[in-house]
């Protein structure tokens, strides 16, 4: 009787490539596994879907408000053509970096004594 003794690291990728081909079913989960990952999956989704049904989320006013509030925040998110404002822009992006840095700052100094309780 002969012992096959093959160490791990002698396989290269055209082996286990090879034995793929031979063997699929080996390399593929069990069926009752698939049925299950796609039944885990699918069920909070249709739940959720429902869910969002049920409360009035998908109707036709709730998508034609949803592409209003887009059509609103896409035409805010540019500012209008020319550079005649651009001196505007670059005073609330200041007051905007120095409100950060401010609350920033604020939290750190009341958080620091808060920290020793």
């Amino acid at each position: 009787m002969t012992t096959l003794k093959v160490r791990r690291d002698s396989i290269t990728e055209a082996d286990i490539a090879a034995e793929r081909g031979r063997f699929p079913q080996m390399f593929s989960a069990p069926l009752v596994d698939r049925i299950g990952a796609w039944l885990a999956w699918s069920m909070p989704v249709a739940l959720t879907l429902y869910c969002l049904y049920r409360f009035g989320f998908i109707s036709g006013d709730f998508l034609h408000g949803v592409s209003k509030f887009a059509a609103v925040v896409v035409g805010q998110l540019f500012p209008p053509k020319g550079f005649e404002q651009l001196p505007l822009f670059l005073t609330v992006m200041g007051e905007t970096i120095a409100m950060a840095f401010l609350g920033t700052l604020l939290g750190a100094v009341i958080a620091f004594p808060l920290s020793f309780f």
